[in-house]
């Protein structure tokens, strides 16, 4: 009930700034604001832990400090690792946006990530397939796009997401 008129009273303010006709659709329905990309995070992240894959564990939300003080933080959105040694398999940044191809932006972030947590592999996830889709090397680290599909069969949809996450092939592309 808090959350309700918690909602009616910022309506109600924001109605204020509004003419008269749009504030009356405004207050006959309850808006409400989803953060996609935290639900997708969020999703991506309790799918795997539902479906758990052998030898790894899913880790959401790895909280890292860095910096001589520890006054910078990285929160990244999920880690792989081998569920035997605890080494960092993979770092995975999930991305709720649909580019033709990933951003420089998001790419540095995961291969930041990567380099943090001494990991060779970096992925993005994204909720479609990109028309341009990455899968290289940039020194040591292998960064590529892969995604998890919202559309048809969610089961389906993961159990390919998974395939291609553990696949091996060599990326068509190096950077030194």
């Amino acid at each position: 009930m808090k959350t309700t008129a918690c909602c009616t009273r910022c309506v109600g303010s924001f109605s204020r700034t509004l003419d008269r006709r749009t504030r009356l659709a405004i207050t006959r329905s309850l808006p409400f604001l989803v953060d996609m990309a935290s639900l997708f995070e969020l999703f991506v992240a309790k799918w795997l832990q539902a479906h758990p894959v052998e030898g790894l564990q899913t880790r959401p939300q790895e909280r890292m400090l860095i910096g001589e003080n520890e006054d910078l933080e990285f929160r990244i959105d999920l880690l792989l690792t081998d569920s035997e040694k605890g080494n960092v398999v993979a770092v995975v940044d999930t991305k709720y946006k649909v580019p033709d191809s990933p951003s420089t932006e998001d790419v540095s972030q995961v291969l930041a990530y990567a380099e943090a947590k001494s990991c060779v592999e970096a992925v993005l996830v994204y909720p479609i397939s990109l028309k341009k889709p990455l899968d290289t090397r940039i020194r040591k680290i292998r960064v590529r796009t892969l995604a998890f599909r919202l559309d048809g069969d969610l089961d389906t949809n993961g159990l390919s997401f998974v395939r291609d996450l553990l696949s091996i092939r060599a990326p068509a592309s190096s950077l030194s």
